[in-house]
């Protein structure tokens, strides 16, 4: 059995614990308090980038504005998996087609990519037939590329490229048929 001065000292003990407060327990000379959320707008998610006018023109300059065009397109669909878009831009391209699997089965397997984007550098156009070759240094921001939901991510360092791209004159505008390394 307790002795009962322990027990009065102890209940003792938590009241002057609780009463040892500066804030009120509840509204205070009828004071109503209203929490006050911080509410963040949502992120905002990628928009595909649309076709300019510029890279619809059958000119050396326009093919330039046309691999701009496919640079944003890579780049929207690096950080989205939608490819769609990067697929309508290219035909019988064995370059595209390993960005776009790539980016497409990353995403399907619940993966991601955070890409600030490559940048043309001097593109430089030149007609070769009926097509034309647009060659170009491309800088590429550091990249982390996470394969999988769980996976560590890896993070890529800044590089520089020299890219060649062949482009055929398309439906409504130029379509992509090489994407390669320039040595």
């Amino acid at each position: 059995m307790r002795h009962p001065a322990f027990v009065t000292t102890t209940a003792l003990a938590c009241l002057l614990l609780v009463g040892c407060t500066d804030d009120p327990v509840g509204p205070v000379d009828g004071d109503v308090t209203t929490p006050t959320a911080t509410v963040s707008p949502p992120p905002t998610a990628p928009t595909p980038p649309p076709l300019p006018e510029a890279a619809k023109e059958e000119t050396t300059e326009g093919a330039i504005a046309f691999v701009e065009h496919y640079i944003d397109l890579l780049n929207y669909a690096a950080n989205t998996g939608d490819v769609a878009l990067l697929q309508s831009a290219s035909r019988d391209c064995d370059g595209c087609t390993k960005y776009i699997d790539n980016y497409k089965e990353t995403y399907q397997r619940g993966g991601y990519f955070e890409d600030p984007g490559w940048s043309l550098v001097a593109p430089f156009a030149d007609r070769e037939g009926l097509d034309v070759v647009v060659v170009s240094e491309v800088t590429a921001p550091a990249v982390t590329y996470v394969p999988s939901p769980g996976a560590q991510p890896t993070r890529g360092s800044n590089q520089t490229y020299s890219l060649r791209f062949v482009l055929s004159e398309g439906s409504e505008s130029w379509v992509v048929t090489s994407f390669s390394g320039e040595s």
